[in-house]
């Protein structure tokens, strides 16, 4: 009798400790449920902003936590995490050492992802993260101080062209797409600036306002508040047509003659390689919900964006044929 209810009691514990190391598992390696149900975040999200404060990948990333946060979409705090430098490739890169973790993202900018095919990154973009989903078109524009000389675009390409390299053109960083911008102005309209590097969007609007340089290319959520205050005056936008509200009054390349000067950027989120499907899916969904909230409409109805949807597969899809477009124009106008 004695023996039975040793290995009885020796066997209850066996089994305690079975159940305890699957569940010790389960908690620790998963965030979906135990019966198998969608995958919810277990900690705090690092959303990764591959630029400094203050530039257009900061403000969209922190205007999205926010909306997230003030609709309880989330039962995790989204954190705002700015990794900037080497042309937004110390973010990416951050993301590759990331591989297969479910609670990083990145807020992903086309600008960012043309550094990856011309900055000569070991990497392109979709070897260091996979596209989520697509929310908006940023479409850029050109600022000038309302105070200064140049009123309209044309005395600016004027100036420009009359004294070759002598306008200050302020900038976020080398290789990408404000560069490239840059270099289809001095190809197509023959407007040769000296083009001045800053760390992000943000620094280059500080500089126009200190009388610093001449011009800066500049998203709208860079210069809104600026130009509400009219201390910027947006003289032209490399759009298709002409943006909404502020920026209406700025006319369009094509409108005065040059139809090849055209950049569209897009914004949307990004997660690390390796992450599971439902992961993933769960960003996506996330993207389409805070697309919808009030905080985040009027954020992209102020900031002149275009809303859009492309999510799993098809924003990898378009991202890539995009940048691939880029880079065999930016090798064309950077053609000596």
């Amino acid at each position: 009798m004695k023996k039975f209810f040793l290995l009885s009691l020796g066997m209850f514990f066996l089994c305690g400790l079975s159940l305890s190391f699957a569940g010790g598992g389960a908690e620790g390696g998963s965030s979906s449920s135990a019966q198998g149900g969608p995958w919810v975040p277990s900690k705090d999200i690092e959303y990764i902003i591959p630029a400094s404060p203050g530039g257009g990948s900061d403000l969209w990333a922190r205007a999205m936590s926010n909306a997230i946060a003030a609709n309880k979409l989330s039962t995790v705090t989204w954190v705002p995490t700015n990794r900037a430098g080497g042309a937004s490739a110390v973010g990416y890169n951050y993301m590759l050492s990331q591989k297969g973790n479910e609670h990083v993202i990145l807020a992903a900018h086309s600008g960012a992802m043309v550094s990856s095919y011309v900055a000569g990154w070991a990497q392109k973009f979709e070897d260091m993260v996979e596209m989520i989903c697509i929310l908006a078109f940023d479409d850029v524009t050109l600022c000038t101080l309302t105070t200064g000389p140049y009123k309209d675009i044309k005395s600016l390409l004027k100036a420009a062209q009359d004294k070759p390299g002598t306008l200050k053109f302020g900038s976020d960083q080398r290789l990408n797409s404000s560069q490239y911008a840059y270099e289809m102005l001095k190809k197509y309209a023959k407007a040769d600036f000296n083009y001045v590097q800053y760390d992000s969007s943000g620094d280059a609007a500080t500089a126009l306002l200190g009388g610093h340089v001449d011009v800066a290319i500049l998203n709208p959520a860079e210069c809104l508040g600026q130009v509400n205050a009219g201390t910027f005056t947006p003289v032209a936008t490399f759009a298709t047509e002409r943006l909404s509200g502020k920026f209406s009054g700025a006319p369009t390349f094509a409108e005065i003659g040059y139809p090849q000067i055209v950049l569209r950027e897009f914004r949307g989120i990004s997660a690390t390689l390796g992450m599971s499907e439902g992961a993933k899916k769960y960003y996506e969904e996330m993207g389409r919900k805070v697309q919808q909230t009030p905080e985040f409409k009027k954020y992209l109805e102020t900031n002149s964006f275009t809303p859009v949807f492309m999510g799993l597969g098809e924003s990898q899809k378009y991202a890539s044929a995009e940048m691939q477009k880029i880079a065999d124009l930016f090798k064309e106008v950077t053609k000596k």
